[in-house]
Parts: C-alpha cells; sequence; structure tokens
C-alpha cells in the first residue's frame, strides 16, 4: 500500500458539541487498527438499515456511535425483497422506515419465538454454527478468523451452514431467512 497516502478517522473533538465529527489525519497502522471494527458495525447498520451514509468518501464521518450520528435512521425497517401494509394502507418497500409505534409487544413476542425456533433447528442441521455465530458477535471477528481459531475447515463449514440454511427455509416455507424478518 501507498505509505503516502491520506488516512483520515472521525474524531468528536468539541466537548460542546458531541455531533460534530473532525476529520483527523492518522497513521495507516491507527487507520486499520481503529477503523476495521467502526466499518464492520456500520457496514451491519446499513444492512438493517438503519445507517444511511451516502458515500463512502465520507467513511470518516463514521466513528461507530451510532446514537450521535446525522446518518442514522429511526423506526423499524424492512428486510430485503419485502413488502408490507400498515392498517392504513400505506405500503412499505425495502429500505422503508416503519412508524415505531407498529412494534407491538405482541410483534416482539413472535418474533422471538420465531428466532428461537430458527436458531434450534439451524443447531440442529449445523451445530458448529452456534459456536461460530457467537464468536463473530462476541470477539467482534470474521468468520474467517472464528473457524480458523475452532480449527475447522472454511469450506466444509460453509457447505454444511448452506445445506442447513436450505433446509430451514424449506420447513419454515420461506425462500430466504431474511424473510422471517
Amino acid at each position: 500500500m501507498d505509505n503516502n497516502k491520506k488516512r483520515l478517522l472521525g474524531f468528536r473533538l468539541d466537548p460542546n458539541n458531541p455531533y460534530r465529527i473532525t476529520p483527523q489525519e492518522v497513521s495507516e497502522e491507527v487507520y486499520f487498527a481503529l477503523g476495521r471494527p467502526i466499518w464492520r458495525h456500520q457496514k451491519k447498520m446499513q444492512a438493517l438499515g438503519r445507517c444511511c451514509l451516502p458515500d463512502l468518501k465520507l467513511l470518516w464521518k463514521c466513528d461507530g456511535d451510532c446514537e450521535l450520528c446525522d446518518f442514522k435512521r429511526n423506526g423499524r425497517t424492512l428486510p430485503l425483497n419485502r413488502e408490507r401494509e400498515n392498517a392504513n394502507g400505506d405500503t412499505y418497500r425495502e429500505g422503508d422506515l416503519m412508524p415505531s409505534d407498529e412494534l407491538t409487544p405482541e410483534a416482539i413476542a413472535v418474533d422471538r419465538i420465531t428466532l428461537d425456533k430458527l436458531l434450534a433447528r439451524l443447531t440442529e442441521l449445523c451445530p458448529d454454527a452456534l459456536a461460530v455465530g457467537s464468536m463473530m458477535t462476541d470477539q467482534d471477528i470474521s468468520q474467517r478468523k472464528a473457524l480458523e481459531l475452532l480449527e475447522m475447515n472454511r469450506t466444509t463449514y460453509r457447505s454444511q451452514f448452506e445445506k442447513a440454511s436450505r433446509q430451514v427455509c424449506r420447513e419454515f416455507g420461506v425462500e430466504s431467512i431474511d424473510e422471517l424478518f
């Protein structure tokens, strides 16, 4: 890599305005050490529809603190390729925000029960999936690193996981696990 390239990360330096992010030039080592976990988190939030940072050129504006971010989206978002109509007849599509009053305790309970059943069945079909997933979230590491630590073959694991995912989708009557939520 080009060591002369300017590397910027955003920091909240103004104690009077915690929403303001100031770009600071950092070394390449610091850039990747601090940036990677932030970028991973930001990518997850974008996948969930909770981050609308418009351009990779503005990536320095993300410091991983979603609560203070100008690009935070509130409300419940819909998974990809899904439409839903509310009681008023309004249709919501991928990336649209649903009013938060539609998050009822009953809906949350049903989602939790479905998730528990899904995880239980997935664990039956691919017992290593829970261990890998737990390591990825608890230690904030990649799937590849988790598999290395567990001394598992990545290709074999992915094949088993994909086969288990297809089986779960058939049993739950969906084309993708994302459709369940």
